[in-house]
C-alpha cells in the first residue's frame, strides 16, 4: 500500500488496485484459507470481526488521547501568539481553544506523533514517533480519525473558524517531526467507501461514548471529565453553541455537514475532484449521520469476497466495491 496516493498494483481485472482494495485484501486473505465445503457465510464473518477488531484497537488508542491531557506542544499552537476572532478570557474564546486541542490530538494522532508532557513544569514534553506503523495502520488511522472528528465535533459550531485559524500551524509542527518518522499527509487515498465502511463499523459506539462523556460534563457541572469532551460540553458549547447543546436535531445535522469540507481539507482525507454526479463525495459522507451501512447490510457487502466454497475469491474484489459504490448513491 502507499497511503498518499494510487498504488499501481495490478488489479483482478487488469485495472489497477485502490487502496481500500488492498486494505481489505490484507484482512480478508490473512490467515488460514478455509476448508473444502465449509461454510462461506463463517469466512464472512471472520473478515467482518478482523476489520473490526482493527478499527476498534486503533479507535481504543485514539479514545485515550482525547480522554488525556494535550501537551505543551498543542497547548501552546492552540492558545499562544493566536488571532482568535474571540478573546481569551471570553467563554467562546476559551471554547476555540479547547476545541483547537481536540482536532490537533487527531492529526497528530493519525501522523504517529505521541506527545506527553514532562512532569516537571515548563520543561516540554515526551515525544515518541510510533514505530511499526506500516501502510495498513496508516490506512486504519485515517479511517478512525476523519470518522472520530465528523461524529464527536463535526456538530460544533465555530469549528471552521478553529481549523482556517490552526490549520497551517498545526501541520508546520508535524512537519518538524518528520525527519524523526512521522507519517504526513496519507490520507489522501482515503475515499468515501474507506468512510462507510468506517463509520459503520465505529460510528455508533463512538456517538454513545461521546454522549456518555457530554452527560458526564453535565452531571457534574462540568467539573469530571476532560477538557476536550465533557468539560468542553458543559463550560463552553452550553453558552457558545446553544442550540447544539439543547439537541436542536435540525441544527446539528446542518452544522455537521457545514463542517464537513473543512474536516475534510484538515485531514487531507480524500480528493473528491474525481466524483462524477450522483456520487456521494468524501464531505458527504463526513456529514451525513445516516450515511453508514447497517450490520446485515456490511455482511452483505463483505459476502462479496467469499466463493460459494468458503473460500476468499479477490476477484470478487470489483464486485464488492460496486456495491460499495452503489449504497453511497442510494443513500444520498
Amino acid at each position: 500500500m502507499a497511503p498518499g496516493g494510487g498504488s499501481g498494483l495490478p488489479g483482478a481485472a487488469g485495472g489497477t488496485t485502490s487502496l481500500l482494495e488492498e486494505w481489505l485484501q490484507k484482512f480478508a486473505t490473512d490467515g488460514a484459507q478455509a476448508p473444502v465445503g465449509a461454510d462461506p457465510s463463517a469466512k464472512t464473518r471472520e473478515i467482518k470481526e478482523k476489520l473490526k477488531e482493527e478499527l476498534k484497537s486503533t479507535w481504543e488508542n485514539l479514545k485515550s488521547r482525547l480522554e488525556g491531557q494535550e501537551a505543551w506542544e498543542i497547548r501552546g499552537l492552540c492558545f499562544d501568539n493566536k488571532e482568535w476572532t474571540e478573546k481569551a478570557n471570553s467563554n467562546s474564546g476559551q471554547y476555540v481553544r479547547d476545541l483547537c486541542t481536540a482536532l490537533a490530538e487527531i492529526k497528530y494522532f493519525i501522523s504517529g506523533v505521541w506527545m506527553t508532557r514532562k512532569k516537571a513544569p515548563g520543561t516540554g514534553d515526551n515525544v515518541e514517533i510510533e514505530k511499526g506503523m506500516d501502510d495498513a495502520k496508516i490506512y486504519s488511522r485515517c479511517i478512525v480519525g476523519a470518522v472520530a472528528l465528523s461524529t464527536i465535533y463535526g456538530d460544533h459550531c465555530k469549528l471552521d473558524d478553529v481549523i482556517r485559524t490552526t490549520e497551517k500551524e498545526v501541520d508546520q509542527k508535524l512537519e518538524a517531526h518528520r525527519s524523526t518518522g512521522a507519517q504526513l499527509n496519507k490520507c489522501k487515498g482515503i475515499d468515501r467507501n474507506a468512510l462507510l465502511l468506517g463509520k459503520s463499523i465505529l460510528q455508533d459506539e463512538m456517538k454513545n461514548w461521546s454522549q456518555a462523556e457530554r452527560q458526564k460534563g453535565m452531571e457534574s457541572k462540568g467539573s469530571q471529565g476532560s477538557w476536550k469532551l465533557g468539560k468542553l460540553w458543559y463550560n463552553r458549547v452550553q453558552g457558545v453553541c446553544p442550540q447544539i447543546y439543547k439537541g436542536d436535531g435540525t441544527k446539528v445535522q446542518e452544522q455537521r455537514k457545514g463542517n464537513a469540507e473543512h474536516m475534510r481539507k484538515f485531514l487531507k482525507v480524500g480528493d473528491d475532484r474525481s466524483i462524477t454526479s450522483g456520487q456521494a463525495t468524501v464531505a458527504d459522507v463526513l456529514g451525513d449521520d445516516n450515511m453508514k451501512l447497517s450490520a446485515d447490510k456490511l455482511t452483505e457487502v463483505l459476502s462479496k469476497l467469499v466463493g460459494s466454497d468458503g473460500k476468499v475469491d479477490i476477484t470478487n474484489m470489483d464486485k464488492l466495491m460496486e456495491q460499495l459504490n452503489k449504497e453511497t448513491e442510494t443513500t444520498t
